[in-house]
C-alpha cells in the first residue's frame, strides 16, 4: 500500500517512506516516519551550523582584509613619502601641489571662495575604500559592510572564546552578532567578564532570549552610568524609510524609550475608543436592518472613511427604505478597519497634517514627487507611475496625489520642448530644466548600492568641470554627499557609458555597471518612428520602455 504524501511533484526517492510492507504494523510505520523527519532535523541543524563555521572563517578574512588595506595604505604613504625625499636628496618630501606624499594634505575651497573643505586623511582614505570595496562585491549597503567590518573585528581580535564556539559550530553566528553588538559599547577591561559569563548561555537560549539576558548583563558590569549613555544614544536619534513590496514602506522612529512608548500609548488608546465607536455602531445597525428602524450614528467622523458616505441612504441598493438588503449595505459601510489599521491611519494623520506644540508644521505640508506616462494617463498604456525615491506605485494612487497637486511639471525630451539639454563649457550651475530632467532620469545616487533619493544628492560633473567636463546630461549625474566625496578623495573611478548608464572601477580594479531609473533619449532631432529602444537590460530582463511622444508628468 502507498500513502500520498501529499507533494504535487513527479514520485522521487522520499515517497518511498510512505510505502507501507505487507508485514509491517502501525507502529512500525510511524517509527519509520519519526525517523525520516529526525533525520532530515538533524540534516537541516548540521548544514546551518556549517554555514555559521563559515561565518566564522568569513569573519577572520574581513579582519585579515581590513588589517591588510590600512596597513598597505600607510605603508604606501610612507613609501612615497621616503622616495620623494630620497629623490630630493634633503630628507624632507618635495610639495607636490596636491598634498601627495605628506600625511597633511591641503584643502580645497568651494566654488564661492568663502570656506575650505578638508581633505579626507590617510585613514579615512583607506575606510572609505575598504567599505565601498566590500559593498561593491558582495552586492550590500555600504552600511551594512561597515557593520560586517566591526563585527569581524570585535570577534576575532576581543571575543576570542565567541569566535571559537562559533567555529566549534556550538553556537550560531546569530548569537554571535547579538554578543558583537553588546560587547561593542562595553570598555576592553569588561569584555572577558561579559563574554566569560554569557557565553554558556548561547549555547542553550534562543537568539533573542540570549540578546535580553545579554543586554541586562550589559546593563550592569557597564562603568558608565546609564544617563550619560543615553545622552550619547540620544544625539543618534533619526528617522529612515526602508521600502516594501506593493507600494508600501516602513518608516523608522529611533528616538529614546519614553518617548517611543508614550507615542504607541497615545496612539493606541485613540484608536481603541475609534475601535469601539465603530464596533458600536455596527451592533446598532445590525439591529436596525433586523427591525427596519434607521440606524442612529451611521455616520461618524475618521470612521466612516472606508464607506465614504456612512451608513445612510444608498439610492442605487434602495437603503433607507427598511428593507433588509439596503440596510445591510449600509451596515457594510460603516468603519470595519482593524485595531492595528486605525493606530497605522492615526500616525499617519497626526505625521501628516500634525502642529508641534511650538506651531511647527502648521500650513506646513509633505512633499512627494510621482511621474507618470502621459499615455498612461490617457489610457493607451499600463506602465506604472514612480513615486521618487521608491519605484513603481498604483495608477489609482498616483492619481489621488495628483488630484491634491499644487502645480504640475510636464517633462517631454529634447526636441519637443525646446529644455536646454547642455550648455556646454558656457558655465558650470545646472539649469533647472536639466535638473528636472537628471532626477526622472537618475532617482537616487548614482553610486553602486546606494539608495539615497535623488531630491537629497548633489549634481556631478563626471568628467570635472576643472578637467574640461562639460555642464550637460551626458556629463551630469546625481551622487549623494558622501559618494560625491568619495569620488575626488579615493581611487574610484566613473565614466559615462551613455543613456544614463555608468561605469565605475574599484581601487582594486574591479568593474561594476549602474543603470539609470529611466531610459530616456534626449538627442536633438530624434525620430521616434525610427529610433532603436534598448529592450532588456545587461542581465537579459526586460526594460522599462517611456516613448519619448508620451511625455511624462510630475506632480508634487
Amino acid at each position: 500500500m502507498t500513502m500520498n504524501s501529499g507533494s504535487s511533484g513527479p514520485p522521487g526517492e522520499d515517497d518511498e517512506v510512505f510505502r507501507v510492507g505487507p508485514e509491517e504494523g502501525f507502529d512500525e510505520v510511524q517509527l519509520r516516519l519519526d525517523t525520516a523527519q529526525n533525520k532530515l532535523c538533524d540534516q537541516i541543524a548540521k548544514e546551518t551550523r556549517k554555514a555559521d563555521r563559515r561565518m566564522a572563517r568569513r569573519a577572520m578574512r574581513v579582519e585579515k582584509l581590513r588589517r591588510l588595506k590600512l596597513g598597505s595604505n600607510r605603508f604606501l604613504s610612507q613609501l612615497q613619502h621616503d622616495m620623494i625625499a630620497h629623490r630630493d636628496g634633503n630628507g624632507e618630501p618635495r610639495s607636490t601641489g596636491d598634498g601627495a606624499g605628506s600625511g597633511d594634505r591641503a584643502g580645497s575651497r568651494d566654488r564661492a571662495g568663502s570656506r575650505e573643505i578638508p581633505r579626507w586623511g590617510e585613514e579615512q582614505i583607506a575606510w572609505e575604500e575598504l567599505k565601498s570595496e566590500i559593498a561593491a562585491r558582495m552586492q550590500i549597503p555600504a552600511q551594512t559592510a561597515l557593520q560586517l567590518i566591526g563585527e569581524s573585528e570585535e570577534l576575532v581580535n576581543r571575543l576570542p572564546k565567541t569566535l571559537k564556539a562559533l567555529r566549534r559550530m556550538e553556537i550560531s553566528y546569530r548569537h554571535a552578532q547579538r554578543m558583537v553588538a553588546q560587547a561593542m559599547s562595553l570598555p576592553a577591561e569588561a569584555h572577558d567578564v561579559f563574554e566569560t559569563t554569557l557565553l554558556p548561555w548561547a549555547k542553550t537560549l534562543t537568539a533573542r532570549q540570549f540578546d535580553e539576558r545579554a543586554r541586562k548583563l550589559r546593563e550592569r558590569i557597564h562603568p558608565d552610568s546609564i544617563a550619560e549613555r543615553h545622552t550619547r544614544k540620544f544625539a543618534e536619534r533619526g528617522i529612515w524609510i526602508d521600502n516594501e513590496h506593493d507600494g508600501m514602506a516602513t518608516f523608522h522612529l529611533y528616538t529614546q524609550a519614553t518617548t517611543a512608548y508614550g507615542i504607541q500609548s497615545r496612539i493606541n488608546q485613540q484608536a481603541i475608543a475609534m475601535h469601539k465607536e465603530a464596533a458600536d455602531a455596527r451592533v446598532e445597525a445590525k439591529a436596525g436592518a433586523a427591525t427596519g428602524a434607521a440606524v442612529p450614528g451611521a455616520s461618524f467622523g475618521p470612521a466612516a472613511v472606508s464607506g465614504g458616505e456612512g451608513a445612510g441612504a444608498d439610492p442605487a441598493n434602495g437603503s433607507g427604505s427598511g428593507g433588509s438588503n439596503g440596510d445591510n449595505d449600509a451596515a457594510r459601510k460603516l468603519d470595519t478597519r482593524t485595531l492595528a489599521q486605525m493606530e497605522a491611519d492615526i500616525t499617519t494623520d497626526l505625521l501628516s497634517i500634525g502642529v508641534t506644540p511650538e506651531g511647527l508644521g502648521e500650513g506646513v505640508t509633505g512633499q512627494v514627487a510621482i511621474t507618470v506616462p502621459v499615455m498612461t494617463l490617457l489610457g493607451h498604456s499600463d506602465e506604472p507611475a514612480i513615486l521618487d525615491g521608491y519605484g513603481p506605485i498604483d495608477l489609482d494612487t498616483a492619481k489621488q496625489i495628483m488630484g491634491t497637486a499644487t502645480s504640475f511639471t510636464r517633462i517631454l525630451v529634447h526636441p519637443e520642448t525646446g529644455a536646454i539639454m547642455s550648455i556646454g563649457r558656457d558655465r558650470y550651475t545646472v539649469t533647472a530644466d536639466m535638473r528636472r530632467w537628471l532626477q526622472v532620469r537618475d532617482e537616487t545616487c548614482r553610486f553602486i548600492g546606494c539608495n539615497r533619493a535623488a531630491v537629497g544628492c548633489d549634481i556631478d560633473h563626471t568628467n570635472d568641470w576643472a578637467h574640461g567636463g562639460e555642464t550637460s546630461v551626458g556629463n551630469l549625474a546625481h551622487l549623494c554627499r558622501k559618494h560625491h566625496r568619495m569620488k575626488h578623495e579615493t581611487k574610484w573611478g566613473v565614466r559615462h557609458l551613455g543613456d544614463g548608464a555608468f561605469e565605475w572601477t574599484s581601487p582594486l580594479g574591479r568593474v561594476y555597471r549602474t543603470e539609470p531609473a529611466l531610459v530616456i533619449d534626449h538627442r536633438a532631432g530624434h525620430d521616434p518612428t525610427t529610433d532603436r529602444w534598448r529592450d532588456r537590460w545587461p542581465d537579459g530582463s526586460p526594460r522599462e520602455r517611456y516613448r519619448p511622444e508620451g511625455g511624462l508628468a510630475e506632480a508634487s
